[in-house]
């Protein structure tokens, strides 16, 4: 339960440091994805029950919506952009030590070297990037697209010690929110962990250092970690009592809610507002006081302050804008693109599907280990796949950028399939889970089954069941 209210570090990296594992310099290797370089640090608030989040801020603590993050394991790797919060949300199945890294960031940015690393609980990394130039930036206000509203922060949340920032989810269909946490910790507070836990892993050999890294975590978790405000857009007749009384986690939110507020309407959608009751909260996640973690005094006395924001104070700050929700491609879905081939043709979906039984639509990207790693293989099952009236056409991820380097690769893996560079991708493949990603589709693009990984004997199985149901 603690894990999952209250959203802190563990003591489990020291369990890691002190067994001399997951320190960086060795590349973990799997079959079935791809694994990135090792990196540095896991940060502070637990991105859902399922999931793992990395925010992005400037110097001054401002989301940089955006950048795109790579977050891999030991055999897939995702890729996610961050959102208008700064947030970028990667799901896995069970805690573990992931690989994150900033591949591009905006202009007026500097690019971002460095390797992180989460904990086998799930969290969230903060990544500061430095300017390279003044970017424009609106403090006061932020966008939270997908659950549909803008927010103008109370002036008590507002030029802060501590750290605020939005979590953004689509729960299911039909019901998407966001998430305001609080962590009572400063970005400049936040680098200086990292840097520790990062020499930490590089020396995990060395027991006084890690002893003393320890010593230091353990005080740095002592502070506030929690969350403050819901804001759930609903458009599949969910009541705020129905709401309530689901449970996304362990226990129904009506466990730890306290006031609500109905937003009103939007488009398609129906908001509510939602106050964490922290004295609940609290109770629920810790089991006696003594547990509970003392911050130093400033932040005791933003976080009462932060306490003292009524729903209906921070119910005036915000705006209702259509909510533009994006959910992954499905078994049914129909996968439809335009684009162009390596050699500058027109490629639409429409062409290269019909006339074909079925299509393995391979997407990879010229970063993912595992994507390069099975072309060659690839390139010999495609020769199978024609026999039965079947192909293969790759999806380069990011082909639009570095069209050259997938040239290359496509021609040292001797692969002769057609691969596309599709200027929307995003559009096309919303929310790719992991790379590679291969959906297989019919004549007229209708997916029938999505393997995720470098997973052959899938692929084999999964056409041939889709042949069978053709037949």
């Amino acid at each position: 339960m603690k894990k999952q209210l209250i959203r802190g570090l563990s003591l489990l990296t020291a369990g890691i440091l002190l067994a001399g594992c997951a320190g960086q310099g060795s590349n973990q290797q799997g079959n079935n994805g791809t694994s990135d370089e090792p990196a540095s640090q896991a940060q502070t608030a637990e991105a859902s029950d399922s999931a793992y989040s990395v925010l992005v801020v400037d110097e001054s603590d401002n989301p940089v919506p955006g950048v795109t993050v790579q977050f891999c394991d030991d055999t897939t790797c995702n890729l996610g952009t961050t959102d208008d919060s700064g947030v970028a949300v990667f799901e896995t199945e069970a805690p573990g030590v992931f690989t994150v890294h900033m591949l591009d960031v905006p202009e007026g940015y500097a690019e971002d070297e460095t390797e992180y690393v989460t904990e086998d609980t799930y969290g969230q990394i903060k990544v500061v990037l430095k300017s390279s130039s003044a970017p424009e930036s609106n403090a006061e206000k932020q966008v939270l697209a997908e659950t549909g509203f803008e927010i103008v922060l109370p002036e008590k949340m507002q030029n802060l010690h501590g750290t605020l920032s939005w979590v953004e989810f689509t729960e299911e269909e039909g019901v998407n929110f966001a998430r305001l946490d609080y962590i009572g910790r400063t970005p400049d507070e936040t680098a200086e962990f990292e840097r520790r836990y990062e020499e930490a892993l590089d020396n995990h050999d060395n027991e006084d250092l890690v002893n003393d890294f320890i010593t230091y975590m353990q005080e740095y978790e002592n502070t506030v970690n929690t969350e403050f405000f819901y804001v759930y857009a609903v458009n599949n007749g969910e009541s705020i009592d129905e709401i309530l009384n689901r449970a996304p986690e362990e226990i129904a939110l009506s466990e730890y809610i306290g006031d609500t507020y109905d937003l009103g309407t939007k488009g398609d959608y129906q908001y509510y507002l939602l106050a964490i009751d922290q004295d609940k909260l609290f109770s629920l996640a810790y089991a006696s006081e003594d547990d509970i973690p003392v911050p130093e005094k400033e932040i005791a006395d933003e976080y009462a302050a932060l306490k003292s924001i009524d729903v209906n104070e921070f119910a005036k700050g915000i705006t209702l804008i259509d909510a533009k929700p994006v959910y992954p491609l499905a078994v049914g879905d129909i996968v439809e693109f335009e684009g162009t081939d390596f050699e500058g043709n027109t490629a639409s979906s429409k062409d290269l599907f019909a006339g074909h039984t079925l299509t393995m639509v391979n997407l990879w990207g010229t970063w993912c280990h595992w994507c390069v790693e099975e072309l060659p293989d690839l390139e010999a099952y495609s020769k199978d796949l024609e026999e039965q009236g079947c192909h293969i056409v790759g999806v380069c991820q990011d082909g639009v950028k570095k069209k050259d380097k997938a040239q290359e690769l496509l021609s040292e893996a001797g692969v002769t399939y057609t691969n596309v560079i599709i200027e929307d991708y995003e559009t096309a493949f919303p929310k790719v889970s992991g790379y590679p990603t291969t959906y297989i589709v019919d004549s007229n693009g209708v997916i029938v089954s999505i393997i995720e990984g470098a997973d052959f004997d899938g692929y084999k199985t999964a056409v041939e069941e889709a042949l069978k149901s053709a037949n």
